[in-house]
């Protein structure tokens, strides 16, 4: 997330576009893949699921359309490392 701001009615989310689209939509045009296609996609999230659960973050609403991937299929993380500012 880029910016976010509330008005009265509304609560409004500046989302990075990502070029890769979701993971739903890859399944869905791929069909089925691969297991090694499985293995980095599945090891692309337990890693995303690590570092949120490391600052004690729990994500409940994991589902391939919410899984947005970069241009060259890799599972998008975005790192803020206050600590080096």
């Amino acid at each position: 997330m880029t910016y976010a701001f509330q008005t009265p009615e509304k609560l409004c989310f500046i989302l990075d576009l990502m070029n890769g689209g979701d993971l739903h939509y890859h399944l869905s045009q791929h069909g089925v893949f691969s297991e090694t296609e499985v293995r980095f996609y599945c090891a692309e999230i337990v890693l995303g699921l690590e570092h949120m659960h490391s600052r004690h973050v729990v994500y409940r609403d994991l589902k391939v359309c919410s899984i947005l991937l970069y241009m060259y299929n890799f599972i998008y993380r975005k790192v803020a490392n206050n600590s080096q500012k």
